[in-house]
């Protein structure tokens, strides 16, 4: 739970949303949510757009002829967390975080894998 609140106690929330945030974190920690989504239903999302770390690398590819430089996996998480997090700068919502979140911990997870590439 002390998670959580990182994220969203002291925040300026809208009246409207405040209820919804925190009746969601009673029902589960946002960083436990964040594990379920990037490590626990991998197989579940695999199906339907393929691995995380594999859409990840596809992103980089594409992104890198799009722009005509190399883009790296690394960078498009980053994007990505960059992104969710200007969202929530327009509007406070807790999938954003959410989202920011489950973002950090799978770019983790890539640096863990590129480490035991090297082992």
């Amino acid at each position: 739970m002390v998670g959580a609140f990182l994220f969203t106690k002291n925040i300026n929330y809208p009246i409207s949303n405040k209820s919804f945030i925190f009746d969601k974190i009673q029902v589960m920690n946002i960083l436990e949510e964040a594990n379920n989504i990037v490590f626990k239903r991998a197989q579940e999302k695999d199906r339907q757009y393929g691995s995380f770390s594999g859409g990840m690398e596809r992103m980089s590819k594409l992104a890198s002829i799009m722009c005509d430089k190399q883009i790296t996996v690394e960078d498009c998480y980053k994007i990505m967390i960059a992104l969710k997090l200007s969202r929530e700068s327009y509007n406070k919502k807790y999938d954003n975080l959410l989202d920011a979140i489950s973002y950090m911990a799978a770019m983790q997870d890539h640096f863990k894998e590129e480490y035991e590439k090297t082992k």
